[in-house]
């Protein structure tokens, strides 16, 4: 099976547009989750660094794609959130 690999270098979009589009889409789910009496769980902030960009041990060479240890912090995030009292 061969893999696609999409090149973000021929988008022109700067890591702050991304970041501002990626915390709207956040926020949308929440509310969506929140107005549907689904569960969201915040996993975007443990992701970024100090300046509010991903943190670039979590992210693959290109600055955009997540990582085997962003997903493994994910993980642990899902694993410890406690869902209804459980």
């Amino acid at each position: 099976m061969q893999m696609l690999w999409l090149n973000m270098q021929k988008y022109k979009i700067d890591a702050k547009t991304l970041n501002a589009y990626i915390d709207q889409i956040n926020i949308w789910a929440k509310d969506f989750a929140q107005e549907n009496g689904f569960i969201y769980v915040n996993t975007s902030d443990t992701l970024k660094n100090s300046n509010g960009f991903l943190d670039s041990d979590l992210q693959m060479s290109d600055g955009y794609h997540l990582n085997t240890k962003a997903y493994q912090k994910i993980l642990e995030i899902l694993r410890n959130t406690e869902i209804n009292g459980e």
